[in-house]
């Protein structure tokens, strides 16, 4: 399926280590074919991870959704901010809103 590409790559930022998980979605695409991108996403886990991507708001969720127990942190990157900002912290020192300084 080359609809649903990806790449993953280490970053460091700070006290924020961990993975950028890069996306784009080709191709508009049908519920029915939702499972099947589902099930290429990697088995991955760390510290951090930030989403960022072209596609649609649900394929955000999808992603997040996928890893929102094998990472403490997980941000999406806002370009206009040229920053990741946190939507999922399962520690007390970062909170969501928090942003991650970073350029991609």
């Amino acid at each position: 399926m080359g609809k649903f590409v990806y790449e993953i790559r280490r970053f460091e930022a700070g006290v924020f280590d961990g993975l950028i998980f890069e996306f784009e979605l080709k191709e508009p695409t049908s519920p029915d074919e939702v499972s099947k991108i589902e099930k290429q996403l990697p088995d991955l886990q760390g510290r951090t991870l930030i989403i960022s991507g072209k596609g649609p708001d649900w394929l955000y969720c999808i992603i997040m959704r996928k890893y929102l127990c094998r990472f403490p942190v997980i941000a999406v990157y806002d370009p206009e901010l040229q920053a990741a900002v946190i939507v999922s912290s399962h520690l007390m020192s970062f909170k969501m809103g928090d942003l991650i300084q970073l350029r991609l």
